[in-house]
């Protein structure tokens, strides 16, 4: 199993592009932060604080996973090599994304 970990100083977005056809298995959320939310997505204008508190009623079909604090989920989500994954993040803590390579196509 491999796995990339993002680094957060505070509120912002990073992002992760798949190098090679992988099953993304896992993540992990891990702050010390009392009230952090974490959303991963395959959409680069999804922010953490509008997904926490939106302003209209809608419905968002990029999501891919959300957490607050510490915490861990397993997955099953295919990338194909050059995919990103966007990880936005209300508060400082790391983001670890665990993941397979896959030697057929996706």
């Amino acid at each position: 199993m491999a796995a990339v970990t993002l680094l957060f100083g505070g509120v912002g977005t990073l992002s992760w592009t798949a190098q090679e056809n992988v099953i993304v298995t896992g993540l992990q959320c891990v702050s010390t932060a009392a009230s952090r939310l974490v959303v991963v997505s395959d959409d680069p204008a999804l922010t953490a604080a509008a997904f926490g508190a939106p302003s209209a009623n809608g419905v968002d079909r990029n999501l891919i996973a959300a957490c607050t604090n510490s915490f861990s989920a397993s997955l099953s989500v295919p990338l194909s090599a050059g995919e990103t994954l966007f990880v936005a993040n209300t508060g400082s803590g790391s983001v670890i994304i665990f993941y397979e390579p896959v030697t057929e196509t996706i």
